[in-house]
């Protein structure tokens, strides 16, 4: 599994003790890939610090699985990354503009929060098609519903198209 945009790596973390043989987080912030390997260092992780759409270019990025959840709202070009990403299947997740606006006072970090319908076309333009859909409703609730888009946070896997 490649983690793209892991941040400290909590959920590379997860990834290595429940189902992935093998993990490579991916994350642009130095400070979050050395707290991951002090708090969250299994054998089975391997943190990078790169560029996500750089590292994505190269052939170490060639996973059976890849995981972005919360990352595409961050960068400038979430395009380039989802066309650079080697992986067949891809679950990723985004906040939904329709329950959670976005704004540059509340949300620095963030550069857009996406609609239902922006997502899925952001992720066809960046070759993938859904294949499921989830939401999120509280952030403090990890509970997952099945084939709704009306949560604050946007779940999906898919397949490349």
């Amino acid at each position: 599994v490649i983690d793209v945009g892991c941040g400290i790596g909590y959920g590379s973390y997860i990834l290595a003790l429940d189902s992935a043989h093998t993990v490579v987080g991916v994350d642009v912030d130095a400070d979050a890939i050395a707290a991951g390997q002090e708090h969250y260092a299994l054998d089975n992780v391997h943190r990078v610090c790169s560029d996500a759409a750089a590292f994505l270019a190269s052939d170490a990025s060639d996973r059976d699985v890849a995981v972005s959840f919360e990352f595409l709202e961050h960068v400038d070009d979430p395009i380039e990354v989802l066309e650079r990403v080697r992986a067949g299947v891809l679950y990723t997740s985004v906040p939904n503009q329709d329950i959670l606006p976005w704004s540059i006072d509340a949300l620095p970090f963030h550069k857009r929060h996406y609609t239902p319908d922006q997502f899925e076309a952001m992720l066809k333009d960046g070759g993938w098609q859904v294949r499921e859909w989830w939401t999120q409703y509280d952030k403090q609730k990890g509970t997952l519903y099945e084939d709704a888009d009306d949560g604050r946070t946007l779940i999906v896997k898919c397949a490349r198209a």
